[in-house]
């Protein structure tokens, strides 16, 4: 059977042969891989685990192994937004489902965990900050999905139908056209423990995307309390962030697990920030850990 060969420039390489922005080697790899925006976040998750190997460190994307027990789990930072989160799953795919040397696509695939471990501002007003919210389900608002075919084999289009109904079809021609992805529904039972399950907004950037105003005021003005009445098969939307709707669209669309759990660093209802987060970090990793 002929092979497709991926060309230079559809898989790129660093020199050491290690794939392009992450510079691993497949056999560094985990299944299980815990991923952090901030880099500085990796060193924080390694103090939860034992026998801990620095791998990597190239612009946003810093990396580490180590070991939970007997179990492998390698850490990752993603830097923020959908676009790092498009170059880190892909990489992460192609160094576990293709052959770099010989550029080709793997006879066998395989499956990855994708757990990432975030910060995010919480949306009701009941919700505590240093609480994690569990991403079940992520309406997501970046248009990664969009770029690739496959988007409408796991997109919830009933979740899409019933947003769009909720803010007035009126609206969605000047916003991007948002897309639901569920989270592993096998992880989300596993961490249920953890906080509360709930529908993550996840938008394209920090500011008017998430309903604040500096300088410039947002054009969906009331996207906070609008976000904030929606519910959708019993869930109510817990919080904003960035990473989760695009690396649930992915994960799915190359058949690995993926999930978010937050800590809410600040309350939108409220007003109020809390930016001294570390411990609560650290009483997430290590659930986390504990979980797996």
């Amino acid at each position: 059977m002929l092979l497709h060969k991926l060309s230079d420039a559809e898989l790129m390489l660093a020199p050491d042969g290690s794939i392009y922005h992450l510079r691993l080697h497949p056999e560094q790899l985990s299944d299980t891989i815990v991923l952090v925006g901030d880099p500085a976040r990796v060193a924080l998750v390694g103090e939860h685990l034992t026998r801990v190997e620095p791998l990597a460190d190239n612009r946003e994307f810093r990396s580490l192994r180590g070991f939970r027990g007997e179990t492998p789990i390698t850490v990752l930072s993603t830097g923020i937004g959908a676009g790092c989160i498009d170059i880190v799953v892909n990489e992460l795919d192609a160094l576990a489902n293709l052959d770099l040397k010989r550029r080709t696509v793997n006879h066998t695939t395989r499956s990855l965990r994708l757990i990432r471990l975030g910060t995010s501002g919480a949306l009701q007003a009941d919700i505590q900050t240093g609480s994690t919210l569990i991403t079940a389900l992520s309406l997501a608002f970046d248009d990664l999905g969009y770029f690739y075919a496959r988007l409408p084999e796991v997109a919830d289009a009933d979740c899409l139908q019933r947003y769009t109904e909720h803010i007035h079809a009126e609206r969605l021609p000047h916003l991007p056209l948002p897309y639901c992805v569920p989270s592993s529904s096998e992880l989300a039972q596993r961490f249920k423990h953890l906080g509360e399950l709930g529908l993550t907004f996840s938008m394209p950037g920090f500011y008017a995307p998430q309903g604040r105003t500096l300088r410039l005021s947002p054009y969906f003005g009331d996207a906070i309390p609008q976000a904030q009445k929606f519910v959708y098969k019993g869930l109510r939307a817990l919080n904003m962030e960035m990473e989760s709707g695009s690396l649930n669209g992915l994960a799915a669309m190359l058949g690995h697990e993926a999930i978010t759990l937050c800590t809410a660093i600040n309350n939108r209802s409220q007003g109020n920030a809390s930016v001294d987060y570390a411990a609560a970090m650290h009483t997430l990793v290590e659930g986390v850990l504990e979980a797996l």
